[in-house]
């Protein structure tokens, strides 16, 4: 639960100190990229699922074009 809450707080990390690299990681871009085109990362970083089903998105313009193909397909079902 703690893990659904820290990710979708829309921040990469929470730092108490000017020194940015001493945060606390909370989130990520990879999750964020889901809330955007939503048929990308479903899951996180550490387990390959998305790259086993194809709707891995690494913040490339490939992999959006493949996404918003992907989402334009869907719409049409």
């Amino acid at each position: 639960m703690l893990l659904a809450v820290s990710s979708h707080g829309g921040y990469e990390s929470v730092t108490a100190t000017e020194d940015s690299d001493a945060g606390l990681a909370v989130g990520d871009f990879f999750h964020q990229l889901h809330h955007r085109y939503f048929e990308c990362n479903y899951g996180g970083t550490e387990v390959p699922l998305d790259a086993w089903f194809g709707t891995f998105h690494d913040r490339s313009e490939e992999a959006t074009a493949r996404t918003r193909v992907r989402l334009k397909e869907m719409r049409k079902k």
